[in-house]
């Protein structure tokens, strides 16, 4: 193949994990590439084993810095890339042999390929795939596919892709947010394409981090509502209809917000212009949506937003109030 890939690797606390993933890389059917690794300052041993890699492999460009962040580390490996085509791989996942295959035939401007998700005991938790192997061109056509898949997680993340380099061009990753970051950045990418192909069989193994979700994600109000805006604006871009990928971004956010003030949080949300552009939509889909796969009745913060906004939903939310009494 005579498609050079650069595959960026972040590194932060996966010395437990690296070696995998870097072995991975080594074994991949597809040698045209070069490995950059960014150690974000992790405090283990992840630095030497970067540099025990790279005077193994001349492919192998390690780069030492402070910590600052997933997002600058990922920022870092797209200035100094090399390749025409970008992927990324988390230190702790790993690809399958044949996963940069995909590039021998590819022409398209993104390409979509599988994931599983793994604990850290290599357990199978969800798989990631999305329902149709599709090669598509023409912007219309590509606009369809995207609203189409929005809500899927294989639509919020930078891995299990390959990305052109020239159309990334200058879109980085925000250094200020550290969840929605991903998200960001490929609606950003993905305002800018004119060709998309879904493929199967080009496994991804992302792994679920041993970090504390609620640690990690805990957002107050006003942190919540930045980022959505960003998401949307970058989502406005694209230039598609989707009402499952619009819910998808006000839930997640919503459900990862601090509860603590839960009255103060939702009239701080109401005041949202970004909310209020959105209320249309969820009025006229939210009663399409299915409940079961959203689980709503699990977030009663959640419903009382839209149901204070939308005014649907009356039986529902005095389940949720008949329940709040008993807990």
């Amino acid at each position: 193949m005579s498609i050079k890939v650069s595959i960026i690797v972040p590194v932060y606390k996966a010395e437990r994990f690296l070696q995998r993933c870097i072995d991975s890389l080594l074994v991949q059917s597809v040698q045209n590439w070069e490995l950059i690794l960014i150690d974000d300052g992790s405090p283990d041993n992840c630095g030497i084993i970067c540099d025990e890699y790279a005077k193994k492999d001349s492919r192998i460009n390690v780069i030492h810095q402070e910590n600052t962040g997933v997002s600058s580390a990922r920022n870092e490996g797209l200035n100094i890339a090399t390749g025409e085509w970008i992927c990324f791989v988390d230190a702790d996942d790993y690809i399958e042999k044949s996963y940069l295959e995909v590039l021998g035939q590819a022409d398209s401007d993104l390409i979509v390929l599988s994931a599983q998700h793994i604990d850290t005991e290599g357990k199978l938790l969800d798989r990631y795939e999305l329902l149709d192997e599709i090669k598509s061109s023409g912007s219309e056509s590509v606009k369809e596919i995207i609203s189409s898949h929005l809500d899927s997680p294989l639509f919020k993340t930078p891995w299990a892709k390959m990305f052109k380099r020239n159309i990334i061009d200058d879109i980085r990753f925000d250094p200020n947010i550290w969840i929605g970051e991903d998200t960001l950045f490929l609606y950003e990418y993905l305002s800018k394409i004119d060709s998309i192909e879904i493929c199967h069989g080009y496994m991804y193994y992302w792994q679920t981090s041993d970090e504390s979700t609620g640690l990690k994600y805990l957002l107050t109000p006003q942190q919540s509502i930045y980022i959505v805006e960003r998401i949307y604006k970058a989502y406005k871009k694209i230039g598609i209809a989707s009402p499952k990928g619009e819910f998808s971004i006000i839930s997640y956010f919503f459900r990862i917000t601090d509860k603590s003030a839960k009255h103060r949080q939702m009239k701080i949300w109401y005041n949202s212009n970004v909310i209020k552009a959105l209320e249309p939509t969820m009025k006229q889909n939210l009663n399409k949506l299915d409940f079961v796969k959203y689980k709503l009745w699990e977030y009663p913060a959640l419903e009382q937003v839209f149901l204070n906004c939308l005014n649907i939903l009356c039986k529902i939310k005095q389940h949720l109030c008949k329940n709040d009494e008993h807990s």
